[in-house]
């Protein structure tokens, strides 16, 4: 039977959150994705899939779902990768908050629920983030064991790239005022745009459950098992040398107290 959702004005006190999930050739995993979407005990969302040029038929997959379910839009453009992908979906979005949902992961049932009480409990917070976990093609589990602290995670962030995209809700205005994605970036760009938000001094509630997944497939091994060290090595060479230029004092403190990074310093 056809769920024919239609949008509400309400909401748990009005709160409603944009998914934005960006496709290429994603016809072989959306739908575990999307029907992820459909089970949330939260309903009060929308998702724009944002197809990017796919070759395959990602696009009519995801038209049948938008026929279903009325919170769900289907956008398409030519090829322009990940993170114009998300900046266009960005940009269509209905809602204050928003959700980064990638067309091979998939939530939790409770996941969107769990978060959003986060924020409506502490009206402070300019996001809200939990644990994820690695799920191998034999459903094998890898959870990421996240351990960071409710508030300012400027440091971590400078550190490592401590969440998955996912895993996050977090206000729209605050994305749009630090630029969206960064179109340039090949790789990382997910830990580029926290650490622009972190430097503002932006607040993250933290939930240390896993209501996030995240699909390894063998044709990503080396980013499964962690970034690989060329990958790494540029990243963090952009973010160092501006981090130190902006916050030089804050980074030589940071660095004489660490044991551990994923920087190279």
């Amino acid at each position: 039977m056809a769920l024919m959702h239609q949008f509400k004005c309400g909401g748990a006190l009005g709160m409603h959150i944009s998914v934005i999930i960006p496709a290429h050739n994603a016809v072989e995993t959306i739908t575990d994705t999307l029907d992820s979407l459909l089970a949330q005990t939260f309903p009060e969302w929308e998702a724009i899939i944002v197809d990017d040029g796919s070759s395959d038929d990602t696009a009519a997959l995801v038209a049948r779902f938008a026929e279903r379910d009325a919170r769900i839009r289907l956008v398409q453009q030519s090829q322009r990768g990940v993170s114009a992908a998300r900046n266009t979906g960005m940009s269509l979005a209905r809602y204050d908050w928003l959700l980064f949902l990638d067309a091979d992961d998939w939530l939790a049932p409770v996941h969107l629920a769990r978060l959003t009480d986060l924020l409506l409990s502490t009206p402070d917070l300019d996001a809200a983030c939990c644990n994820y976990a690695r799920v191998a093609p034999d459903g094998t589990r890898f959870d990421n064991g996240f351990r960071a602290q409710s508030g300012d995670l400027f440091a971590a962030f400078a550190r490592a790239c401590i969440i998955a995209i996912h895993a996050c809700i977090i206000r729209r205005s605050l994305v749009e005022a630090v630029g969206g994605f960064d179109p340039a970036l090949r790789t990382c760009e997910d830990w580029d745009l926290w650490q622009r938000i972190a430097r503002t001094g932006a607040r993250f509630g933290v939930m240390h459950e896993v209501y996030a997944f995240y699909r390894m497939r063998p044709a990503s091994a080396s980013v499964d098992m962690g970034i690989n060290s060329w990958q790494t090595a540029c990243a963090c060479w952009r973010w160092d040398t501006h981090l130190t230029r902006v916050y030089p004092t804050h980074i030589l403190r940071m660095r004489a107290g660490s044991q551990q990074s994923n920087c190279l310093a």
